[in-house]
């Protein structure tokens, strides 16, 4: 795969890739993303920097947008609040739909808001081992 455009992504997820400067896959990107595309089982790893948030969230969003899923479809764990964070800053960049929503569910923070967020079924949830 040489660019986004070759993955015949739902037009709305292409527009706002093509508006976000996402043209040419980064490695972990152009390997990964065809196989979770086809809902295959990917294990990447790859330096800091490299496109994995995007190499798994690029087909989280089409399939999302695609088989017109309602509630909580998707779960992302990772080790700190931090990155939670910045997986759900990453989500809202490159998503392609006005109702798409994303929330970082993790200790620290009053649990209210993110108890809320589940029940409002967000179809994206972002959280840590702790909370």
């Amino acid at each position: 795969m040489q660019h986004f455009s070759e993955l015949n992504l739902c037009s709305a997820l292409q527009s706002n890739l093509d508006k976000n400067n996402f043209v040419t896959p980064t490695p972990v990107q152009a390997q990964a993303i065809p196989p979770l595309l086809q809902g295959r089982d990917v294990v990447a790893t790859a330096q800091t920097g490299t496109g994995k948030t995007a190499a798994f969230l690029v087909p989280f969003l089409h399939h999302w947008k695609t088989l017109h899923t309602s509630g909580a479809t998707g779960l992302v764990l990772v080790p700190t609040r931090e990155l939670a964070l910045q997986v759900v800053a990453e989500a809202k960049k490159i998503a392609c739909d006005p109702d798409f929503a994303v929330a970082a569910i993790y200790g620290g923070q009053a649990i209210g808001p993110q108890v809320t967020a589940i029940k409002k079924n967000t179809p994206l949830l972002v959280g840590t081992p702790g909370r």
